[in-house]
C-alpha cells in the first residue's frame, strides 16, 4: 500500500485546506479514485500519444478491468496490486497535482515529474 499511503499522507498534508482529514487522507480511498479514473479513462492519452492501457504489464493482470480491480483491492490476501507508473498517473489527474518521484537511480534522472493531462 505503499504508493498509494504516500499519496493519501501528501494529501492531507500539503493540502489541508482543499482536503479534510479524515477518509479522503486514507489510502483506501485513494485507491478507489484511482481505480475509478483509470476505469473510465482506458483510452487516455498519453503525452507520447499512447493509450494508458496499453502500457498493462500482464504479470499484473491479464486485461485492464481486472488491473483496476486489483488497484482499489485494499484487503490483504486478495488479487491486491502494488502502484505503479500508470497509478502515479491516474492520481496526477484524479488531484490534478502534480507528482514528484524522487529515485535511487545515479545520473541525471534521479528524478521525475508527472502532471496532469
Amino acid at each position: 500500500h505503499c504508493q498509494f499511503d504516500a499519496l493519501a499522507h501528501q494529501i492531507s498534508y500539503r493540502f489541508p485546506s482543499d482536503y479534510a482529514q479524515g477518509e479522503l487522507s486514507s489510502y483506501k480511498l485513494v485507491r478507489l479514485e484511482v481505480a475509478n479514473w483509470l476505469r473510465l479513462n482506458s483510452d487516455f492519452e498519453l503525452a507520447n500519444g499512447a493509450k494508458i492501457s496499453s502500457f498493462l504489464d500482464l504479470k499484473d493482470a491479464e486485461d485492464w478491468p481486472s488491473f483496476c480491480s486489483g488497484v482499489q483491492c485494499a484487503q490483504e490476501g486478495t488479487n491486491i496490486l502494488w502502484g505503479n507508473h500508470l497509478t502515479l498517473v491516474a492520481a496526477s489527474n484524479v488531484y490534478l497535482r502534480p507528482i514528484r518521484v524522487w529515485t535511487s537511480l545515479e545520473g541525471p534522472n534521479w528524478w521525475f515529474e508527472i502532471k496532469p493531462l
